[in-house]
Order: C-alpha cells, then structure tokens, then sequence
C-alpha cells in the first residue's frame, strides 16, 4: 500500500509538473484547497481499450486492436498528446470491426441466450443491451436515450434482411466506436449538486468509478464497484477506501502497476537501442529483450517485497534470464532466478536496461542519464541550451 501511495503522488507530479502547491490530495483523504482545473476527457488508450474488451467479453482472447499512440511526456493517459487523427480513426475502426467480427461468430458468447422464437427474440436483445450498456458506458443507462437506439438499429438491420450474428456485429460496431464508450466521459448531470466559492463540483460516486478502476486496474470497473457507486459509495472516504483496497489485492492491479512504470521510466526505450557490434558483440535482440524483461521482473518483485520508493532506487535484488548473467558478474541458473546484484548495482538506475538505453553505440552518456533523473525523477527537466553552444 505504501507503494501504491508513493506512486500515486509521483504519478500525479510527473503527470502534471505545474501543478500548484496544495493541489494534490493528501493520502488520508483530505485536501487542500486550490483552483482546480477543468476535468479533462479521457480517452481510452490502447490498453486500457483492449482490456476492457477483454473484461466485456470474458472468453478466448479477442483479436487486439492496435492503435498508434503519440504519448506527451511518456504517458498514453495525456490528453494533450490523445488527438484524433484520421489514423486513429482507421485503425480504431479496423480494430473494433475484428474484435465484433471475433465475437458474432459465436452469438452464444454475445447474448444472454439465443432467441426461441421470434417474439422472444426483442426480450433477448432487450436484456442484452440492458446488461451491456451499463458496463460498456460506465454509468447508469435509460431506456430512451440509451437502449432504443441499439435495439431499433439492431431491429432495422433484421429487418434488412441480417440474421442475427449479422445484426448483433454491426450493433458491437455501433456501442464499441460510441464516445460513450471510447471516452471516459463525466456527464452525470450535476443539477442538485452545490459548487463551492471556487465553482468546484465534487466528483460524483459514479465518476469516481471510473476513476478508480482505470487508475488501479487499466479498465473498467467491475460489478462490485459499480454497484458500490450506484449506492453513493465511493462519495465518501470510507467507501473509495474499501474499494481503493479491494482493487490493489485483485492480480489485475499489477498490470497497471507495470504500465505505469513502463510509461513513467520508459522501459520501451531499450527495444530500440543499438550498440556497435565491435564495440558490443555481446549485445543483440536477446539480450536487449532480457534487459527489458528484467525491468517488468524487479517492478513486480518489488511490489511483492518491499513496496516502497526506496526499494525502486536502491533495491539490489531482482530477477533475471540466465543471458543477463555475464552483465551482472553473477550465476543465473534458470529462467527469471531471483539473484543479489554486487554491490554497486542498486534499483533502476543502475540496471542494464537504463544504462544501455542511455548510451551510445560506443560509450555511455551521463549526459542522457542526468536529463532522465532531472526529468522523470525530480520533474526539473533541463533548460534547452544556449545559443552560443558549439555542438
């Protein structure tokens, strides 16, 4: 839980480094007061997109869609970076048409249960988007503004001459590419709710579901939570608190755990490095994919061990494929073996991944590796240089 903590603050510095003092909630629940910005609409990443999916339609595995991603600062998550460009568009389309395709061919998995006759067939389509909606959008649905559309779509591609696989695939289409869905949209109508002197409304139990969920887990909320937060739960701290619990001892706040990671210290970036192969014989596409293997390795064990921002940066235990051995001047004798690093390895910044990925083909570059520690550590990235530098 410590860890969980740290990592939400740090989340919160790096994700917003201007942000004012007091701003941020403190980790009992209270907070100071400040000039909160707007909410800004989240868009789903492809993660958390392809998560979802997989949490809607628990199963075999869906097809993923693939989406290319501009990340500001590292983060998928940052809304200035989430433009919609006529790319996006395409492959989001591209994506999603596979993934319904996946699953109408087998309406069983989609519907509730498979029509008896005709007559019985609106009650199926009725209960199925009564049950969808609600997961698949996140918030509370209404028969007219919500389940009608669907149902007279789905009701109009029969008509056309569809059978139902058809017309089930072609609604999916229709919920799966709805901003309603893509959007982690906070519209729940706040007439009866009070602003504060500032003009500050309250997150309401719904919202905070999303909220919630997406930061601990990478997707939707689950039944659990969205219960809690249709009875007003989550509006108070004793409530998020139980949920916020629940979430993080679920396996599935691991992987957000390692996503976040991944973003904030750019572990990705090793994929890409290069060394001079006279320089670096040694060094190839296994080695580089167990370098990046360890990183996901120590994240994990150090949130089972010793969760704590100490650990990350001074931890000397980790886990590593037997390639990585020679590197470390130590004796891996089986795949991902827990192993004590000499003494001068300690935490991230001493891995071979970091110190790979900020380096040159011929050499390493503290240069590189001080601009990683002020901007992603201490969130004090470096001046641009002045004019009369000779490069």
């Amino acid at each position: 839980m410590r860890f969980f903590v740290a990592t939400l603050v740090v989340g919160l510095a790096l994700l917003g480094c201007d942000l004012p003092p007091g701003s941020v909630d403190d980790v009992d629940g209270g907070t100071t007061p400040s000039s909160a910005p707007p909410s800004p609409v989240r868009r789903l990443t492809a993660d958390e997109l392809n998560r979802t999916l997989g949490d809607l339609f628990p199963g075999p595995a869906l097809p993923p869609v693939f989406l290319t991603e501009e990340r500001g600062k590292g983060f998928a998550q940052d809304t200035v970076s989430q433009v919609v460009s006529d790319l996006y568009v395409e492959q989001l389309r591209a994506g999603i048409n596979a993934a319904t395709a996946a699953l109408a061919s087998d309406p069983a998995r989609v519907l509730p249960r498979l029509p008896t006759s005709a007559a019985d067939e609106a009650a199926v389509v009725d209960e199925w988007l009564t049950d969808l909606l609600p997961r698949a959008f996140r918030r509370p649905i209404s028969d007219d503004d919500d389940t009608r559309p669907f149902h007279d779509f789905y009701d109009a591609r029969r008509a056309a001459g569809d059978d139902v696989s058809v017309a089930v695939q072609l609604v999916l289409q229709a919920i799966l590419q709805s901003p309603d869905f893509i959007y982690r949209l906070e519209l729940v109508p706040t007439e009866n709710i009070a602003a504060d002197d500032d003009g500050r409304i309250p997150v309401t139990s719904i919202e905070m579901a999303s909220r919630l969920s997406y930061f601990v887990w990478g997707t939707t909320p689950d039944a659990e939570l969205l219960a809690a937060a249709a009875a007003g739960d989550l509006a108070t701290s004793e409530g998020l608190q139980a949920q916020a619990r629940r979430l993080l001892d679920d396996p599935r706040a691991q992987d957000a755990i390692l996503d976040f990671h991944t973003q904030w210290l750019d572990f990705d970036r090793i994929l890409n490095t290069n060394k001079s192969p006279s320089r670096f014989p040694q060094f190839n596409d296994f080695v580089r994919q167990a370098m990046r293997r360890e990183a996901d390795q120590f994240i994990a064990l150090t949130f089972e061990e010793d969760p704590s921002i100490r650990a990350l940066l001074t931890s000397r235990r980790t886990r590593l494929l037997p390639g990585l051995g020679p590197f470390y001047g130590v004796n891996v004798g089986s795949d991902d073996a827990l192993v004590e690093l000499p003494g001068e390895r300690a935490g991230i910044l001493t891995q071979a991944q970091f110190l790979a990925s900020r380096g040159h083909a011929l050499e390493g570059s503290p240069v590189l590796r001080g601009v990683f520690v002020l901007d992603r550590l201490i969130c004090e990235p470096p001046p641009q240089p002045g004019g009369d530098v000779d490069t």
